[in-house]
């Protein structure tokens, strides 16, 4: 897919250089690393779902919760292997 996409000169969402698939920054099906992830880059959103989290005393996750997803950020712990690298590295824009 990256070596089509680069060959058609199409730009790309600069999301994937971080997250290695498209959909709501924190997806249910997401795995955990990649939900840590979007809490990195989405701080402000990761704290409005813990708050709902708390309000609602239901997890996001059946064994993750967003409260513990941002403990991890705040542990720098780490997010989990590293994900594939795409056929060829997409240029920063």
């Amino acid at each position: 897919m990256w070596e089509r996409i680069h060959a058609s000169g199409l730009p790309y969402h600069p999301a994937y250089h971080h997250i290695p698939r498209l959909s709501c920054s924190f997806c249910v099906l997401a795995r955990p690393r990649d939900l840590v992830r979007a809490a990195q880059l989405r701080p402000d959103l990761a704290q409005r779902y813990a708050d709902v989290e708390a309000r609602i005393n239901h997890r996001f996750h059946t064994d993750l919760s967003v409260a513990k997803i941002i403990h991890r950020t705040r542990m720098a712990l780490d997010p989990g292997p590293a994900l594939p690298a795409p056929l060829w590295t997409p240029p920063c824009r």
